[in-house]
């Protein structure tokens, strides 16, 4: 690889949130091998599911995923990364799969085109993306979302609050671990409102 995280070039801000086929171009173009898109993707591929054991879910995850699946609300995962890995990362920490993984692939516009939010509705049976809350913590995603019609709660585990407020999110939380479940409603403490209650019938990461 020609080109490491700690060079001066390498732009992690620039990148964070974006998907992996269009890190693996920015990378092959860099090193002067446009044509290695498809090498890079799948090194990536490789790499990361040699990882699922280590990933660490944020902090409220698993309980929320197993709380959705126990209620009967249809949810999804709509990632710029690859689906294979979500699924991986999924079944090795919690067990279960959602009705529908979006990943990144050469034939969807990546977020922050509201494209793959609106196949992950289109997946879930949900005409209507006014009915769906999404949990995001990229500015990409939020934009993503946003401009699918759904709504959105960040959470600031990589950004601040107030730029993903900037991007499009209605609330923003400190973690997944906020969020208070119930049979009925998704209920959550915003730094900056009173708590908000949510009927969730569908929730989209």
């Amino acid at each position: 690889m020609c080109l490491s995280p700690n060079s001066s070039e390498y732009h992690h801000e620039q990148n964070s949130g974006q998907s992996s086929l269009v890190v693996a171009q920015t990378l092959a173009v860099h090193c002067g091998q446009p044509h290695d898109q498809a090498r890079l993707a799948a090194y990536k591929l490789e790499l990361l599911l040699a990882q699922v054991s280590a990933v660490q879910l944020l902090p409220g995850a698993a309980a929320l995923l197993h709380h959705l699946s126990h209620q009967g609300i249809p949810w999804a995962v709509v990632s710029n990364g690859p689906a294979a890995f979500i699924a991986g990362v999924l079944a090795h920490h919690c067990g279960i799969q959602p009705r529908t993984i979006i990943g990144c692939r050469p034939d969807l516009a990546p977020k922050p085109a509201p494209d793959p939010y609106l196949l992950g509705a289109i997946r879930l049976g949900m005409a209507d993306p006014t009915l769906i809350t999404v949990y995001e913590d990229s500015p990409l995603g939020i934009q993503a979302a946003s401009r699918a019609g759904m709504r959105v709660i960040g959470i600031t585990t990589s950004h601040p609050a107030s730029r993903l407020e900037a991007a499009g999110a209605v609330a923003c939380v400190s973690s997944l671990a906020d969020i208070s479940c119930s049979e009925s409603s998704i209920s959550f403490a915003s730094p900056n409102e009173s708590p908000l209650r949510a009927a969730t019938r569908a929730s989209l990461r």
